[in-house]
């Protein structure tokens, strides 16, 4: 399928022009994140503490971003759990 807009088009086999479904896509449903897993964690855990700090999420722009709402006991480290645990649901 091609998308152009908010229409979604289906291009025919063997590069064929492709022709209009007439199903429309819907822009306002939202794909719910991913649920972050204990594999990423332990490869952002650097130093094997069991906790992610401020240092070991940087350059991932999404943690860095996140980091406060992640570390729901407020002690400035992400632990398994809540790591595991975010986004809530």
């Amino acid at each position: 399928y091609l998308v152009i807009g908010s229409e979604q088009w289906f291009q025919q086999p063997g590069g064929k022009n492709p022709e209009k479904t007439g199903t429309a896509i819907d822009t306002k449903a939202q794909p719910k994140p991913a649920k972050l897993t204990a594999r990423e964690f332990y490869a952002l855990d650097r130093d094997r503490s069991g906790y992610l700090t401020p240092d070991e999420v940087k350059g991932d722009a999404v943690l860095e971003q996140n980091f406060k709402k992640i570390d729901t006991n407020r002690d400035g480290r992400i632990s398994l759990e809540e790591f595991t645990n975010y986004p809530p649901n």
